[in-house]
């Protein structure tokens, strides 16, 4: 209100000197930033609530965080944002789920997409309603972990020598890795184990030379005709 009154005397006084000047601009303007203060205060106590009920807010910038909160009853305002909350996460599948209180169907959200537009489905479903954005943030953050645990047990007993190959390209590429790490790591503990309980003294170069046959294999599957994905995935490995 202070600003359309002083434009108003501004345009009967149109002169710089004269307008800025006139009596009791300087206490309006003073009483302006005052009020602007408390706004600005207000706001950033407010959005400081909604980093703390999701701290990878902290992430976005106020603006950023502002674009979101002005549009809570679309989820789909996120996405453009996911990339700054989760390093590897940059799209996720959204779908109709149960209509809400005003007859509209919830939102749920299905799997995940990398950069690299590798898909992970979730084990089960993160609904965006009747929750407010920070806390079903919390809960597909809790999902990427559930479902990436699930699937890597999953990857865990799968594995197998005689279809490693293939194996390769079952699983999301964090559950490949994850496992032939723990399945190398487990292998050369064997190993040693052999040697010390005097089972065989060749464990390890029996070792070496069976790692020698898996990475040759691995570069025959390299050689082949790969998409960008599973040559991300050997490339992990």
């Amino acid at each position: 209100q202070n600003w359309k009154d002083i434009m108003k005397k501004t345009k009967k006084r149109p002169n710089a000197i004269d307008a800025s000047t006139a009596q009791g601009i300087l206490e309006m303007f003073q009483e302006s930033n005052k009020v602007l203060e408390k706004i600005q205060k207000s706001l950033e106590d407010y959005l400081e609530t909604k980093r703390m009920g999701f701290p990878r807010f902290y992430f976005l910038s106020n603006d950023e965080l502002l674009e979101i909160l002005s549009q809570t009853r679309d989820p789909l305002a996120v996405q453009p944002h996911l990339r700054k909350c989760f390093d590897a996460m940059a799209t996720v599948d959204f779908e109709d789920g149960q209509a809400t209180d005003d007859d509209k169907p919830m939102k749920i959200i299905v799997a995940m997409n990398s950069a690299e537009t590798e898909k992970v489905k979730f084990s089960n479903p993160v609904a965006t309603a009747p929750k407010s954005v920070e806390f079903w943030m919390c809960d597909l953050e809790a999902m990427m972990i559930q479902s990436l645990l699930d699937w890597t047990i999953e990857a865990k007993e799968a594995y197998s020598e005689d279809v490693r190959e293939k194996w390769f390209f079952m699983f999301p590429a964090a559950s490949i890795s994850t496992v032939d790490q723990i399945e190398w790591t487990r292998s050369a503990e064997n190993a040693i184990n052999l040697i010390n309980e005097g089972v065989n003294e060749n464990a390890l170069n029996d070792f070496l030379q069976a790692s020698v046959e898996q990475i040759s294999r691995m570069v025959d599957v390299i050689r082949t005709n790969l998409t960008n994905i599973q040559r991300s995935v050997m490339a992990n490995l």
